[in-house]
């Protein structure tokens, strides 16, 4: 399931386009983009707190989503990035494993 995940994000990597317009819908404002975008990195962060299981698919996942510049979406996933890593050491390891 995990691994099926995986390939699906990579799927979805290669057409930028669609990722864009399905995290930015043009309807809603600079306020509720943002407001999306934090409620997603702080749901990744608490998936990888609360379920040790995941941590490297959703920080595989938040490593190639840095690539999305619309409204600092990938500069969001690599700031998380960062501060995951100064969370502690065996965490740092597994991101720069992945990256």
């Amino acid at each position: 399931m995990l691994k099926d995940l995986s390939f699906q994000v990579n799927r979805i990597l290669d057409y930028k386009k669609q990722i864009e317009h399905f995290f930015f819908d043009r309807k809603k404002t600079e306020d509720e983009t943002r407001e999306d975008i934090e409620s997603f990195m702080q749901n990744s962060v608490i998936l990888i707190d609360n379920h040790k299981e995941l941590d490297d698919i959703i920080l595989s996942i938040l490593a190639k989503l840095s690539i999305i510049d619309k409204n600092n979406f990938g500069l969001s996933c690599f700031t998380t990035l960062r501060d995951l890593m100064m969370s502690s050491r065996e965490v740092e390891e597994k991101i720069q494993n992945i990256i």
